[in-house]
């Protein structure tokens, strides 16, 4: 992804002024969202564990906490949305040269297979603890509003059903079967292969990468509070249990557990990289940034 903003008429000295830092940002886009989360959950997770404990202690309404959460979970689509015009560009000018069942081809399958179960399973629970939070559900008679429960859960399938249409457009987008998929639509179809396959230029506009990079600080938030709420607050009581070699064994399944929820609200960038070429610098500075964030998810177990 990064290298293609070399090769695309992105240099520097070729791009107007307010695009040159931009073009920084989005070239090192996963070393600062990885640092900005390292920073969340040292900084800022200790008090959304804490108002999660505060509703399930008391039973006390958190209504910003409950709309925060089902907040993202729509944020999370949009930010696919607007990353789209910017995506399909760096794909189609550097898309990832693979062999036919290669390694990347098939962990591309598993992705797209194995990404949306995982995903429903993370918006069903996040779903819950919004509805816990807004006392829709657990002990006591039924609060206002909890005749909402069932449509909601509705609503939210339905909007998984749009997650997996864009995540998939993503992990095809720049391959040849891109155009087998869409060659020619019309009408509402051709309004709507404008968002999940867009006209590339030449160039990215001034538009797209702040459109991108809009969609990147969606995704953070999203990433952040879902990692907290259908995570960390299971965890709230550390895990771990026993010394020596059984705490290595401890921090192999939490650790495990951690990746799941990780990359499952991460996944369209998982996407971006089975169809996106990285240099290597990029790839290194990807690994190093996110052993940061699971060094701070796993210290902020004790």
């Amino acid at each position: 992804m990064f290298a293609c903003l070399e090769r695309c008429n992105l240099q520097n000295n070729q791009l107007p002024i307010p695009m040159q830092p931009l073009s920084t940002l989005i070239r090192f886009r996963f070393i600062w969202l990885n640092l900005l989360f390292a920073a969340y959950l040292w900084l800022l997770q200790p008090i959304v564990l804490q108002r999660l404990a505060t509703v399930s202690r008391t039973q006390q309404p958190d209504w910003l906490l409950g709309g925060l959460l089902l907040g993202v979970q729509f944020g999370e689509l949009v930010a696919l949305l607007l990353k789209r015009p910017a995506g399909t560009f760096f794909a189609r000018q550097n898309p990832a040269v693979s062999q036919p069942n290669s390694w990347r081809d098939n962990a591309k399958v598993a992705g797209l297979v194995l990404v949306p179960i995982l995903h429903i399973g993370t918006a069903a629970m996040l779903t819950l603890i919004t509805f816990q939070a807004w006392g829709w559900m657990g002990s006591g008679a039924p609060a206002p509003g909890a005749w909402l429960v069932q449509p909601m859960f509705f609503l939210i399938l339905i909007k998984e059903g749009f997650f997996v249409v864009l995540l998939i457009s993503t992990g095809v987008t720049g391959s040849q079967h891109e155009q087998a998929l869409n060659p020619h639509p019309t009408g509402l179809g051709a309004r709507l292969n404008r968002w999940l396959a867009p006209p590339v230029g030449a160039t990215l506009s001034l538009k797209e990468a702040i459109m991108d990079l809009t969609g990147d600080l969606l995704l953070l938030a999203f990433s952040t509070l879902t990692y907290t709420g259908a995570w960390e607050f299971i965890t709230y009581e550390s895990p771990l249990r026993h010394q020596g070699i059984e705490r290595l064994w401890e921090y192999l399944g939490i650790s495990l557990m951690f990746m799941m929820v990780y990359f499952t609200t991460r996944s369209v960038y998982l996407m971006q990289v089975f169809s996106i070429q990285q240099n290597r610098v990029a790839r290194i500075g990807d690994w190093v940034s996110f052993s940061l964030v699971w060094a701070a998810a796993l210290w902020g177990l004790h």
